[in-house]
């Protein structure tokens, strides 16, 4: 199935739009996003935009053939979740993008082209690979040869079944950051979620890095605790105001013991807290 055929000069900028509200499965043959011969990377590209979920076994390949153009799919549903099966099958020049709104599942699948992967603001990812996600080491859930980009707007979330690390490709500031695996989460690096921090299940293991909350006092951030807590260093910040309650979820990797923070008088120009604890004896 060829999206593109070849040929140049009746080309537009983007000559092949398809739109799938639902899955899309290849599971025999080769799915050729483009084959522009225009030698011209802004025409003949393949546009696939999916709703639904995206399941490529071999035999199936997603591909492209042409000397320049490349193939696009953007994963843009909104309503649910969206999970990406390749097991390796994408290849050539054909990117991965996460729409705004859209959430995709990875769970233990790798994701690879030679192509690019974008997560845009606004969008969301749930990692399951026990190396997380990379910048450019072929390691974690997104394996793409080309450029990958993770939006500081974005949202991720930690659910693997076995330990994870969170890999240098989780961005140092982030909008949502949730974990939920019972087997735990170490750092690669210290992050900050600027929206809403959620503890479902397991530990945030960030004993040489700092797991942090907020932007600035005007911009304080969401926590929100089912279960588990941080085994290291945790930051909030801290408004020029009253409070009271603020709870810093920190402990050891045995037990829970986290503190409630109250102010009668807090500091004028607000701040920040960091809490580790320590046991001793």
């Amino acid at each position: 199935f060829a999206m593109n055929e070849t040929g140049g000069t009746n080309y537009g900028n983007t000559s092949a739009n398809i739109n799938v509200t639902g899955n899309v499965s290849v599971t025999g043959g080769t799915l050729d996003m483009t084959q522009c011969s225009a030698n011209n990377a802004a025409k003949g590209i393949g546009n696939l935009f999916l709703k639904g979920n995206l399941n490529v076994v071999s035999p199936g390949v997603i591909t492209e053939t042409s000397n320049a153009s490349s193939g696009v799919i953007t994963f843009n549903g909104t309503s649910v979740n969206q999970t990406a099966n390749d097991q390796t099958n994408i290849t050539n020049s054909v990117d991965v993008v996460v729409a705004s709104g859209a959430v995709l599942q990875t769970d233990t699948i790798i994701l690879t082209s030679d192509g690019n992967f974008t997560l845009s603001s606004g969008g969301g990812l749930q990692i399951g690979s026990t190396a997380g996600i990379t910048k450019t080491t072929m390691a974690g859930n997104i394996q793409s040869k080309g450029t990958r980009s993770y939006s500081t707007g974005a949202d991720y979330t930690y659910n693997g079944t076995e330990a994870q690390v969170s890999g240098d490709g989780l961005p140092a500031l982030v909008r949502n950051l949730t974990l939920n695996n019972s087997s735990n989460l170490t750092l690669t690096n210290s992050t900050d979620a600027s929206g809403t921090l959620t503890f479902t299940n397991g530990l945030f293991i960030a004993t040489n890095d700092t797991l942090s909350l907020g932007t600035s006092t005007l911009s304080l951030g969401t926590l929100n605790r089912v279960s588990g807590h941080v085994v290291g260093n945790f930051r909030r910040w801290i408004a020029n105001a009253t409070a009271s309650n603020i709870l810093f979820p920190v402990g050891t990797l045995s037990y829970y013991n986290g503190a409630n923070f109250s102010f009668t008088t807090a500091p004028t120009a607000g701040g920040t807290i960091t809490c580790n604890f320590i046991a001793t004896g």
